[in-house]
């Protein structure tokens, strides 16, 4: 079975990095070999710039593994985490909104074993460097043994269609902070109707979780900002609880 293909949230710039990193890295090696060996002005120069590349290559590679570890081990624990905040028995309907590489569809449904994930994406999102896809989303759900309960559809974050109060849980991992204002409000509209009555909705973004907080609110749900995990800043959440009639 092919092993699922998660790309990583900022893949295309932690290749700059690297990239870079390596480039500075080496150019600063050889100044300080150099330096030894060159004479006149062309050493004084070639040490100073050789010095400076250097200081840039390190902070790359700093910069590069940061970035690595926060979108690659920290970003599965985080999920786990938000998850873990759901308190999910394992039967309900959850609806992830902007689905991506399936990544967090795929973490939920292996937890609702007699349950099911709604997973929707318009696809037009850059997602780590490149665009995902409905099939690549399947064929992650395939290969982590959950395809049939991860039921895959090609929507509009902000026209769901499907009913009102139809599903348990709503999910939203990093998928409405680029959206404009106007679109991120009907997307979170749609999310508050298809939620039924004491359902759940947990919504993590970057920012704009205040403008998500007042939104739903006004959408008449029971809001409380949550974050149980690191770093707080950038993933945060807002959850939220739709009243019993």
């Amino acid at each position: 079975m092919a092993k699922a293909r998660y790309r990583p949230p900022l893949a295309a710039l932690q290749h700059r990095l690297l990239v870079l990193g390596v480039l500075g890295a080496t150019a600063g090696g050889v100044a300080q070999l150099g330096k030894h060996t060159w004479r006149g002005a062309f050493a004084t120069l070639g040490v100073a710039v050789g010095a400076h590349l250097g200081v840039v290559g390190l902070v790359s590679l700093v910069s590069f593994a940061w970035f690595r570890w926060l979108t690659r081990g920290l970003r599965f624990r985080n999920i786990e985490r938000l998850l873990d905040a759901l308190s999910l028995s394992g039967d309900e309907i959850l609806l992830d909104v902007g689905t991506g590489d399936g990544v967090v569809a795929i973490a939920a449904a292996k937890r609702l074993v007699r349950g099911s994930v709604i997973a929707i994406d318009d696809w037009q999102r850059p997602h780590g460097g490149g665009t995902p896809s409905a099939d690549v989303a399947r064929a992650n759900a395939a290969s982590e043994g959950v395809a049939a309960r991860v039921d895959v559809r090609t929507l509009p974050l902000d026209q769901l269609a499907l009913p009102d109060a139809s599903v348990d849980v709503v999910v939203a991992c990093f998928s409405l902070h680029h959206l404009d204002r106007t679109t991120r409000e009907r997307a979170l509209l749609e999310m508050a109707r298809v939620l039924r009555h004491d359902g759940r909705l947990l919504a993590a973004e970057p920012v704009g979780r205040a403008h998500i907080a007042e939104t739903l609110a006004r959408a008449g749900l029971e809001v409380r900002h949550e974050s149980r995990t690191f770093p707080r800043w950038l993933f945060g959440w807002v959850s939220a609880r739709k009243a019993i009639r």
